[in-house]
This record gives C-alpha cells, sequence and structure tokens, in this order.
C-alpha cells in the first residue's frame, strides 16, 4: 500500500481496478472472478494469421463466465466456456477449465488480451496480454474476382437446359475451394437461373470492378443458351421472351455490351468461359442468323476475343450432334472441372498450380476424348490465349497450403 501510495497513477490504478472487480458488496453477492493463465506460452512472432490459444480457467468461487478477447483494442468474437473441459467435474486439473481456440490477427505488431467474467459477468478476471507480430503469407497474393451464371429454368419453357444451373454452382464451389490457398480473398457471385437477368449482370460486374485491382485475377464464366446475330455472339438472359428475331436482339446481352462492362474491369489476368448451346427455338425459316453452328460460332467467340482482349475458352457447338450432358454435367464443364480439381496440372508440369494454359490443353483433349468414345464424333472446343497473360487460378489437391505449397 505504502508503494502505491507513492505512485503518481495510484489514482488511475485504483479506478481501473474497481472498474473490473466492483465493489466489495459485489464481490461479496457475485463471488470473485476466475483465474486464467496460458495453457501453452504464446510464441512472440507467427507466419500465420489464425494464431491457437490454450487457455486455463480457474474457478475462485464466482464461476466461469464470458471470455473477453481483445485485439488491438478492439473485442472479437470469442469462445464458450460452457463445453470447456472441466468445468463441474472432478478431473486432473483440478477444478480448471481448459479452452482450446485460434485469433486471427492482422499482419504486423498485434497485441492480444484475455479476460474472463465470473458466472453472472459482473467481475472480470486480470487480463493476459501478449504482443504478437504477423507475418501474412497471404499479403502479396492477388485476389480472385469470379461472376458464375447459369441458366437452367429459363422464363420460356421451350428453351429449358438440364445442366447449366448445377454446372455453374459446382464451377463456383471449385474456384472458392481450389483458390483458397492462391489468393488472399475470394469474391464469387453466382447468378443462378432467374437470378441471371440482365440488371443483375450489369450490377454485379459493376460492383466487381470498383473494387478489382490491376493484379487481381478475375473470371466470367457462363451456362445456359447463346446465339449469334450478325456475326457476333450474344448470351441469352433468364427473362428473355422470343417474340421476334428483333426482340431475341434487342434483350440478349451483346458482345459489345459485354465489352463495355469488361472495359472497366482492371484486372490484366483474366478469362472467360463459356458453355453456351443453340436452341432449336432461336432458329426459323426466315432467319438463320441466330444458329451457333460450326465455323460461325468460333468466329464469334473469335470476335469476342478480339474486342474484350480477354482470354476466352468456350465449349464446342452443341449441334454437332453430341447430347448435352455427360455423367450430370455439360461435357465441357464435366472435363473443366476435372481440370480445375486436379487433373489439369498433373497433365501438366505437376507443380501443384492449376494455369489456364494447363486447364485449355487438358479440357482440349479430354472433351475430344469423351465425345469419340460415347458419341463416336470429333468434338473440340476453342480458346484463344493470345497476349493474355499466363496465369494460375487455383492449386490442385494435395496443394493447400499458401502458395500452393504441399
Amino acid at each position: 500500500m505504502k508503494k502505491l501510495s507513492r505512485d503518481p497513477n495510484a489514482k488511475t490504478i485504483i479506478q481501473n481496478e474497481l472498474a473490473r472487480t466492483g465493489t466489495i458488496e459485489q464481490i461479496l453477492s457475485s463471488g470473485m472472478p476466475p483465474e486464467i493463465s496460458w495453457g501453452d506460452q504464446l510464441d512472440d512472432h507467427y507466419s500465420q494469421t489464425n494464431v491457437p490459444i490454450k487457455l486455463t480457467i480457474k474457478d475462485q468461487g464466482g464461476g466461469i463466465g464470458k471470455v473477453v478477447i481483445k485485439v488491438n483494442g478492439v473485442e472479437q468474437a470469442a469462445p464458450s466456456t460452457r463445453g470447456a473441459y472441466g468445468i463441474g467435474k472432478d478431473d486432473p486439473t483440478e477444478g480448471a477449465a481448459l479452452v482450446d481456440f485460434e485469433v486471427s490477427l492482422p499482419d504486423g505488431d498485434n497485441e492480444i488480451s484475455i479476460a474472463v467474467y465470473n458466472d453472472d459477468g459482473t467481475i472480470m478476471s486480470q487480463a493476459l496480454s501478449q504482443k504478437i507480430h504477423v507475418d501474412d503469407p497471404m499479403k502479396d497474393l492477388p485476389d480472385l474476382y469470379a461472376l458464375v451464371i447459369g441458366i437452367s429454368k429459363y422464363h420460356e419453357h421451350d428453351i429449358q437446359l438440364k445442366f447449366a444451373a448445377s454446372d455453374a454452382q459446382e464451377i463456383a464451389n471449385t474456384l472458392a475451394n481450389r483458390g483458397k490457398p492462391l489468393f488472399k480473398n475470394i469474391h464469387i457471385q453466382t447468378l443462378i437461373d432467374k437470378q441471371a437477368q440482365v440488371p443483375a449482370i450489369k450490377s454485379e460486374l459493376h460492383k466487381m470492378a470498383k473494387g478489382i485491382k490491376v493484379g487481381d485475377v478475375f473470371m466470367l464464366y457462363l451456362a445456359g443458351h447463346g446465339t449469334i446475330i450478325e456475326g457476333d455472339y450474344h448470351f441469352i438472359p433468364w427473362e428473355m421472351k422470343y417474340t421476334s428475331p428483333q426482340a431475341l436482339k434487342t434483350y440478349s446481352i451483346s458482345r459489345s455490351q459485354f465489352q463495355d462492362l469488361l472495359k472497366k474491369i482492371k484486372a490484366q489476368k483474366s478469362m472467360i468461359i463459356i458453355d453456351t448451346c443453340h436452341s432449336g427455338a432461336f432458329s426459323s425459316n426466315e432467319s438463320q442468323a441466330f444458329a451457333m453452328r460450326g465455323m460461325e460460332e468460333k468466329s464469334a467467340i473469335r470476335r469476342f476475343k478480339h474486342f474484350t482482349g480477354r482470354a476466352i475458352f468456350a465449349a464446342a457447338a452443341k449441334d454437332q450432334k453430341a447430347p448435352e450432358g455427360y455423367r450430370n454435367h455439360g461435357v465441357f464443364t464435366y472435363a473443366l472441372l476435372e481440370a480445375m480439381k486436379e487433373k489439369a496440372d498433373l497433365f501438366g508440369n505437376k507443380n501443384g498450380f492449376i494455369s489456364v494454359d494447363e486447364v485449355v490443353k487438358y479440357v482440349t483433349e479430354r472433351v475430344a476424348e469423351i465425345s469419340k468414345k460415347e458419341w463416336q464424333i470429333n468434338q473440340y472446343p476453342y480458346s484463344d490465349l493470345t497476349g493474355a497473360p499466363y496465369f494460375d487460378i487455383g492449386c490442385r489437391k494435395g496443394y493447400d497450403r499458401p502458395g500452393c505449397q504441399p
């Protein structure tokens, strides 16, 4: 007490302690707060953002309540102590509760503090604190942005598809899963069936354009119906009502509209993947300009690439007599999913990275193989990576640590 009386900060110290413990009456009525200690001593440096914490909490008569975690002075979500080992049991911990959890810390210098309330939440324990420096292995990695669109159940009954929507959903899931070790943040937006209307498609591309940086990776995946009008590719949105050739031209999303939207996407590493097919509903004796067949389709896709400057990869025309489905997928997306999960790298240089050129090479060969075996036809996807930097879009299975490390 004599030492405290000489401390110029004595008043502040006493006020802080009273704020923590409350009055003597409060202590007597609700009991002392628990005593806490590190289960394992923390290091002062980590090469990961998730820091494992082991906390020992010993009841001092007032029970064990809420855990309070602060990172750099800001309170974070904390684990519950209700399921902690040792509470209310006779065990080797002698009444102490053991709590294991992780705290996420940003790159750089941090200070973490942890305290625990008594059971009725009136009195807090002495806080434990530790200064920790984090080197975030993901800090210099790019972000991935992807807009994934799939329409099976169109507004118009005559143009329904089987697998476009489910294919798109699985593409989104695979991009997210295999991209985790390679990208700092992953921003994937899916528009499925009725969600894939023109205003929503344009809105999502505008949103992505605001956040995406030059060094990030961007992907656009289109599954559904497409058609060719006056030599240009058009994507058919969910709400299309095909009442006339002019309606088709007016209400579909043209190559030039995509061009205007995509030029706002700053990412140099970008790819457009098209798995759309032509429906007989879009052809008539009066106008055959809509049919996506053979060289006309590939010419339109080539123009798409030329005007947008993006790497492009498209399924073969569906009028080549192949059924739409192969093992509950479109054949193109079936091979694409194989490639993105691991097969592209195993087919390529086996370094753990899934690169766009490896994907294109694998899928091209795999689609030709399946088409020949299943339907006795020669069917080949169309690709053009000219001028686009080759880049990675994920890590194959088994290479799940940051930077595609095994």
